[in-house]
């Protein structure tokens, strides 16, 4: 009797793990909406972004086995706003029905961000790396992010509904830590008006729309376009007049030895900081790659 009890019980437990739930597998394209994801779904979800976070989001090599990971994907998550554009013929080549753009599967975290200098005129390669539905790089603007962060919440409870309320829990719980902080940083940058600060690539206008600060100029002419010495004396010299002491912002994948030249000329210090998540070892998460810059901008 006992024997067969034993027996019995084992049975039930394979049974029972056999039909236990398999973890929802999620793909982003940066290493930011890796975090999110990671947040709202807990236990329930397995995520992996494309990009690491010292990488470049313009530019991505597409090897066979990315087509594979999409292709066993339950979920994708993109920036939206054409800053992955190489993410289309990824999820063509997938044959993944579930991760269609226009299906739930598939989350635009751009819908509902009103997007900043959105071309007037049709875009062409004369101005440089400038994108057709507007600036891509909202991801540096912590309200942006919010406004992400709850459309990606919603949309995987929407998909997964007897997951919703957990995954509304986390959402929340994160949402108030998140507002908790922006109200911070603001506090951290009240007094950095005046600070100059020079940046590469034009992927700071919503960091400085929304924290009220202003570029002292930048290393590229246009978006994505290198500079030449006549454009870098130019540029020295536009900075230089305005006599303020500042520092300039190089993110992790940009030229040192351009940054450090203008430096010396103009008596700012370089910084490296990260612009997405894992940047730097610093940046584990979005509200720790925050809080470098804003510190960073803030000790000047």
């Amino acid at each position: 009797m006992l024997k067969k009890l034993l027996v019995l019980l084992l049975v039930g437990m394979l049974c029972t793990s056999g039909f236990a739930a398999e973890k929802i597998k999620v793909v982003t394209t940066l290493s930011d909406f890796k975090n999110f994801a990671e947040i709202i779904g807990g236990d329930k979800v397995t995520v992996t972004s494309f990009l690491k976070g010292y990488q470049d989001a313009h530019h991505f090599e597409i090897k066979p086995s990315d087509i594979m990971r999409l292709s066993g994907a339950d979920m994708l998550i993109i920036n939206g706003a054409d800053l992955d554009y190489w993410i289309s013929p990824l999820i063509e080549k997938s044959r993944n029905p579930n991760i269609r753009k226009g299906t739930s599967g598939c989350i635009d975290a751009s819908q509902g961000i009103p997007l900043l200098e959105v071309p007037a005129t049709k875009v062409d390669r004369s101005m440089g790396d400038v994108h057709p539905y507007g600036n891509p790089h909202y991801n540096l603007s912590p309200a942006a992010m919010r406004i992400a962060f709850r459309h990606i919440a919603d949309a995987m409870s929407a998909r997964y509904p007897d997951y919703a309320d957990y995954f509304q829990q986390n959402a929340l719980a994160y949402e108030k830590k998140l507002d908790a902080k922006i109200s911070e940083w603001k506090g951290l940058l009240k007094n950095s008006q005046e600070t100059g600060i020079v940046v590469y690539h034009n992927s700071w206008s919503y960091f400085f729309n929304e924290f009220h600060l202003t570029a002292a100029g930048y290393i590229e002419p246009k978006p994505g376009l290198s500079p030449s010495p006549t454009y870098l004396n130019e540029l020295i010299q536009k900075v230089n007049a305005q006599k303020k002491s500042g520092v300039i912002l190089k993110e992790t994948y940009e030229n040192s030895d351009i940054a450090k030249y203008v430096a010396s000329k103009v008596g700012y210090s370089v910084e490296e900081v990260p612009t997405y998540v894992g940047g730097t070892k610093e940046a584990s998460d979005y509200i720790s790659m925050v809080d470098t810059i804003v510190k960073t901008i803030a000790r000047k």
